[in-house]
C-alpha cells in the first residue's frame, strides 16, 4: 500500500503553506507585510493552525511537502521521514532531500519523473550531504567532498572510504503519481540492493550506471543540439556527469569503483578556429598528425599526503574549444587520437599567441 505523504495537487493549492508570485520590485515588502519568508521568486505564508510547528528553530522548508509542484526546477527541499511533522524527534538518518531536476535533466516535467528524493546521510562518512544548483548540479559532502550524481545518487568521486565493493550510491525513496496527479511515497525496502541502507548506501549495477550516463548525453543532446557529441567512454573510463557551464559543458569521466581516478572535459564555444599555447610551461606534441598543447603539473589535494600527476591537453576546432585533463597521460592520449580522427580536426596552434 502507498503511503500517502507527498500529497501534490497539479492545480489546487494545499493547506499548509501559501505560495504567490509577485513583481520581484514590491516582493519583500508584499511578503513582509503577509508575514512569510522570500524564497528566490515565491513567498511562503506560514499557516500555524494547519501545520502545529512546535520549535522555533526548525526552518519551515521542512514542511513545504504537501504542494511542492511550486518548487523551481533546479532546487531542493529538506524534510524528515517517515515522520515530517514530528519535530521534537528529528534524527540525521531519517533526514531527506526532495530535489526538482534541472530542466535540461528533465525537471520541467509535470509528474513524478522530475522528482528525486535522496537520503542527506552520505556514504562515506557520518555527514550530511547537500544539493548544489546552478553550475554545480550534483550532491556534494561538505566534510570530506564526495560527488554525488543528480539523477540517480551514484558516487562519483571522493578520498573517503566507499563501503563496498561495488559502485555506491544514496539510498533514495520512490516517488509515484496517481490519475489525479497527486505524488506519493512508495514503501521502501532499506537493503542495499533496493532503496539502500542509510549511513552505507545502495549498491548500483554497472548497467543502471552506463544508463543514467546515457542520460545525461541524451538530455545534453537534445537541449544544446549544435554541440559535438558527448561521449560515453574516454580514457578507459565511464561518464559520470555532464555540468553545463557559461557557453559550455564540464564533463567528468571516472572507473565508479576507486572513485578518484578522474578525467576532466571541458568543452566551450568560442570565437576560435584553432587554439595557440599560451603557457610557458607548455609543449606541443603531434597526435595524429595535429599539434596539441600539452602541459604537466603536480598538484596536491589537501585530504591526500602525496602528489598526483596531471596532464593537461588543449585544441580548438569548429567555434569549440577543448581542455582535458587527468593522471593517465597515454590513456589520455589515445583517446584524444580516437576523437580527433572522429572530428578529423586540422588545427595547428602556434605558441606565444593568443586566440
Amino acid at each position: 500500500m502507498k503511503t500517502i505523504f507527498l500529497i501534490i495537487p497539479i492545480i489546487a493549492v494545499a493547506a499548509v503553506a501559501v505560495f504567490f508570485a509577485v513583481d520581484s520590485t514590491n516582493m519583500d515588502r508584499l511578503c513582509a507585510e503577509q508575514g512569510g519568508i522570500r524564497d528566490g521568486d515565491m513567498c511562503i505564508i506560514e499557516v500555524p493552525a494547519v501545520m502545529e510547528k512546535n520549535s522555533d528553530d526548525v526552518p519551515i522548508e521542512e514542511f513545504l511537502l504537501d504542494d511542492i509542484t511550486t518548487m523551481k526546477p533546479d532546487s531542493v527541499r529538506n524534510f524528515y521521514y517517515p515522520n515530517p511533522q514530528d519535530t521534537e524527534n528529528r534524527d540525521a538518518f531519517e533526514r531527506y532531500m526532495i530535489i526538482r531536476l534541472p530542466v535540461w535533466l528533465g525537471g520541467n516535467a509535470t509528474d513524478a519523473s522530475s522528482y528525486r528524493i535522496f537520503s542527506a546521510m552520505s556514504t562515506d562518512d557520518p555527514c550530511l550531504v547537500r544539493y548544489w544548483p546552478d553550475d554545480r548540479q550534483r550532491i556534494e559532502n561538505p566534510c570530506k567532498g564526495g560527488h554525488y550524481r543528480v539523477y540517480d545518487g551514484v558516487f562519483i568521486f571522493g578520498f573517503g572510504s566507499v563501503p563496498s565493493t561495488h559502485p555506491v550510491a544514496l539510498p533514495y525513496l520512490e516517488v509515484s503519481a496517481d490519475k489525479n496527479g497527486f505524488l506519493y511515497v512508495e514503501p521502501p525496502t532499506f537493503s542495499k540492493d533496493k532503496n539502500g541502507v542509510i549511513g552505507y548506501g545502495r549498491e548500483a549495477s554497472m548497467q543502471e550506471i552506463s544508463d543514467g550516463s546515457k542520460f545525461y548525453i541524451d538530455s545534453f543532446a537534445k537541449h544544446n543540439t549544435d554541440y559535438p557529441p558527448i561521449r560515453k567512454n574516454f580514457a578507459g573510463l565511464m561518464l559520470a556527469e555532464i555540468v553545463p557551464v557559461n557557453h559550455g559543458a564540464k564533463t567528468t569521466y571516472t572507473d565508479f569503483q576507486s572513485v578518484t581516478n578522474l578525467v576532466e572535459m571541458t568543452i566551450q564555444k568560442c570565437s576560435c578556429s584553432k587554439l595557440y599555447a599560451t603557457y610557458p610551461y607548455e609543449t606541443l606534441e603531434e597526435i595524429n598528425g595535429v599539434t596539441v598543447a600539452v602541459h604537466d603539473t603536480i598538484s596536491s589535494h589537501p585530504q591526500v599526503n602525496e602528489s598526483t600527476n596531471k596532464h593537461y591537453f588543449r585544441f580548438a576546432h569548429d567555434g569549440f574549444k577543448y581542455e582535458i585533463s587527468g593522471k593517465d597521460h597515454d590513456s589520455i592520449r589515445q583517446s584524444i587520437i580516437s576523437l580527433l580522427t572522429n572530428y578529423n580536426i586540422p588545427i595547428t596552434p602556434e605558441v606565444g599567441k593568443t586566440g
